[in-house]
């Protein structure tokens, strides 16, 4: 459903911004522990990636 696809995306979003606040992440070597929590979602991508035609209808003027 178009509710459930936008709702799982916001949550993503959020969840990707939490990560650019969390101070844990800013102490001594910003950019490589920033790197390995973005590796931590390549995974998804890949899902994504593979499943497009599933989680997006471009037909569907719902979106």
């Amino acid at each position: 459903s178009p509710w459930l696809h936008s709702r799982a995306i916001n949550i993503l979003r959020n969840v990707l911004s939490c990560h650019d606040f969390d101070q844990r992440l800013l102490i001594n070597d910003e950019k490589n522990n920033r790197n390995r929590v973005a590796r931590l979602y390549l995974p998804l991508l890949h899902i994504i990636s593979n499943n497009i035609n599933k989680l997006f209808d471009p037909g569907n003027a719902s979106y």
